[in-house]
């Protein structure tokens, strides 16, 4: 049974979709994600001195406000110089403080490149949807190969802005220590820049793709790298599901 809001299962009843959301394998309908279709004013890093063993981790810290959140998978922004993700994970911020910045992913899923890809949102998925705790706070990383380069947009978090999906139930971390979003630059160093580290309140395009819905659930090969096309027209539209 559903009110004017919620289910009884935790779940919202309504539902204002982000149109940049889509997972294959998955009703898009169903999806939630915080940035949209085209982000601006990105800028191509060089990773220069990262641990050349394990790369560059970059990250966003995010929570839900509804119970039966799930995610889905992870996206990240692909500028023409990037070099591709190894490895996608999901971490709860509160075991970094409570092991002294020495925690283990909840989840992680890996890629599998079979050619450079294009310029856009590269989606990551996991094996099966993994739960997550309303109101609480998660990282989700990537992990950049060896060398090549990245995307960020340096001062995006300025001011404590915190960005929430159309929906409204998904949100980046206001107030949060380090700040948003975080990064690793070298295993090696983690005593003196541990992850996560925050940095000039720079977003680097990472973001996590949540779903709500009761009975989701994915087919085939989690582990690929899809190129995600748009279609032109409004960018968030209403859609009124039933329980």
């Amino acid at each position: 049974m559903c009110f004017a809001s919620f289910c009884l299962d935790g779940s919202p009843s309504t539902f204002t979709k982000n149109a940049a959301c889509e997972v294959p394998g998955y009703n898009a309908a169903d999806l939630d994600c915080l940035f949209p279709s085209d982000p601006t004013n990105v800028v191509v890093f060089d990773q220069g001195e990262a641990d050349p063993t394990t790369g560059l981790i970059l990250g966003v810290i995010f929570h839900t406000t509804v119970a039966n959140g799930k995610l889905v998978a992870i996206r990240y922004w692909e500028q023409n110089l990037n070099m591709g993700v190894g490895e996608v994970a999901l971490w709860r911020l509160d075991d970094f403080i409570d092991d002294g910045y020495s925690a283990t992913p909840i989840a992680t899923s890996s890629t599998v490149v079979l050619a450079p890809p294009s310029p856009g949102w590269q989606v990551v998925k996991f094996a099966s949807p993994v739960p997550i705790v309303e109101d609480t706070d998660y990282i989700v990383s990537i992990q950049l190969n060896q060398e090549g380069y990245y995307s960020a947009t340096n001062g995006y978090f300025d001011g404590n802005l915190q960005v929430m999906s159309p929906s409204g139930y998904l949100a980046t971390c206001v107030g949060c220590s380090p700040g948003n979003g975080v990064y690793l630059y070298a295993e090696g160093t983690q005593g003196q820049n541990p992850f996560p580290s925050s940095f000039q309140n720079t977003n680097y395009w990472v973001d996590p793709v949540v779903t709500y819905a009761s009975d989701a659930g994915a087919a085939g090969d989690p582990h690929f790298l899809v190129r995600q096309d748009f279609i032109v027209g409004p960018r968030n539209g209403m859609l009124l599901s039933f329980c």
